[in-house]
């Protein structure tokens, strides 16, 4: 464990570091403190995790397949979703037979309709990001309950 001096020398009580030095080596020690504390929960709590895990397996749970549950649910539900589409895309890709495939598509499992990824759409064209509006760039002038004399866009533009 580190014994909190920098290079075996204390910061305190040096007579030829100036205060500035002083107060920003404080400061330093301050952080470094702070973070080993931080890092001495996580070990912590990891290791509770640990022991979680191991309680599911003797319960007669795939941890495996716990891990993966996890994993999903921190996730949304559009970027989950464009993930399955991909991972079964790739599947069917990988799939005997298609070995010449050119471009395989995921299908919606509720409704059978194809999935394409957002780069799929972008290839063929289209807008990737329906739901997000297009960008404008803002007038010259400015908004106008800005006054002239502090919109520098003015001042750019002249």
């Amino acid at each position: 464990m580190h014994d909190g001096t920098l290079h075996g020398e204390c910061l305190e009580g040096d007579v030829n570091i100036p205060n500035k030095s002083r107060a920003a080596g404080s400061e330093l020690r301050s952080f470094v403190e702070r973070i080993e504390n931080l890092e001495t929960e996580i070990k912590g709590l990891n290791e509770d995790k640990a022991d979680i895990y191991k309680e599911a397996k003797n319960g007669g749970f795939d941890v495996k397949a716990l891990r993966v549950v996890i994993a999903r649910r921190r996730k949304d539900d559009s970027e989950l979703s464009e993930h399955d589409a991909l991972v079964e895309t790739y599947e069917a890709a990988l799939a005997p037979g298609t070995e010449n495939a050119t471009r395989v598509h995921a299908r919606d499992r509720a409704s059978g309709e194809p999935v394409k990824s957002r780069l799929q759409i972008a290839l063929e064209g289209g807008d990737p990001y329906p739901d997000v509006p297009p960008y404008a760039p803002p007038d010259k002038a400015g908004p106008p309950d800005v006054p002239e004399f502090l919109d520098r866009r003015v001042e750019a533009a002249s």
